[in-house]
């Protein structure tokens, strides 16, 4: 069988085109000195391979806080240290003083550094100052604790299932280890 000249004239062009945009090793395919097309930057990735502890150099977990925007500026992996803030990105009555880590897309807030073991502990406060009221429903998922650290503050979800529970109440949810706590009530804010 016989193909037409245009064909494989339009077939080896393609291929030929196709592989001159192949990037060479050790080069971004772009080209010398240029950058990538806008909009081609790819979202970070969160690193599932980052301890947010750093191996145990930090111990007793605060708080965890869903920041992913942060990636951009601070990676997927960062030992932020110290930091004297009480608030931030609308999170407020943060312990000042603590150590910060950040494992996309979350921080976490701990309170020493130099102890290898992290110990579970419940919120200190699981209303968040009184940030929430009306506790409508509490169910143990314990296995959360690598997901959302032992105190988080998850905000509102309206979900009427979840980890095997079924018939769950809308409202605001904080997780206290080992326990998901499920709120009516949104208050003014934390009391100061």
């Amino acid at each position: 069988m016989r193909l037409p000249t245009v064909i494989v004239l339009a077939a080896a062009w393609s291929s030929g085109a196709a592989l001159a945009q192949q990037p060479s090793e050790g080069s971004g395919g772009v080209g010398p000195g240029q950058g990538p097309p806008p909009g081609a930057m790819k979202e970070p990735v969160p690193n599932t391979v980052c301890d947010p502890s750093f191996g145990g150099k930090y111990s007793g977990l605060i708080r965890q806080l869903a920041i992913p925007e942060d990636a951009r500026q601070y990676g997927t992996c960062r030992d932020y240290g110290r930091w004297a803030g009480t608030s931030y990105k609308g999170h407020s009555n943060l312990p000042p003083n603590a150590y910060w880590t950040y494992s996309a897309p979350n921080w976490y807030v701990w309170a020493r550094r130099g102890t290898t073991a992290v110990e579970p502990a419940s919120c200190p406060d699981p209303t968040f100052g009184g940030k929430y009221s009306e506790e409508l429903k509490r169910i143990s998922v314990p296995a959360d604790l690598r997901r959302y650290g032992a105190c988080n503050d998850y905000g509102p979800w309206s979900s009427s299932s979840y980890a095997g529970y079924t018939g769950l109440p809308s409202g605001y949810w904080v997780y206290s280890y080992p326990d998901w706590i499920i709120y009516a009530k949104r208050g003014a804010g934390p009391s100061q």
